[in-house]
């Protein structure tokens, strides 16, 4: 048989009225989480594709500012960009 007790009442568990904030879910805007996908994707080609990413991540903000993922996506390939410098050639002529 089961242990019919209950469990004690801990301060770090949530209380039912934090419950209910755990559970709500917001409409995602499609049209920002496809420019973050895309985003992400140039972000994880590495330096080649950040310009891409920060524009991708750019555009999604302006469509969706909510998304909590999206700043996170800029700040790290904006990290990337600032951190790895460009090699560039040299002019000829």
């Amino acid at each position: 048989m089961g242990d019919t007790r209950r469990w004690p009442r801990w301060p770090c568990w949530p209380q039912p009225e934090e419950r209910t904030n755990l559970t709500r879910t917001r409409r995602v805007n499609p049209a920002a989480d496809d420019a973050f996908l895309q985003g992400n994707f140039y972000l994880h080609r590495g330096i080649r594709g950040t310009q891409q990413s920060i524009a991708f991540f750019k555009q999604a903000i302006a469509l969706d500012p909510l998304q909590a993922e999206v700043p996170a996506g800029l700040a790290e390939a904006l990290c990337l960009a600032f951190a790895l410098p460009v090699k560039r050639t040299p002019k000829l002529g």
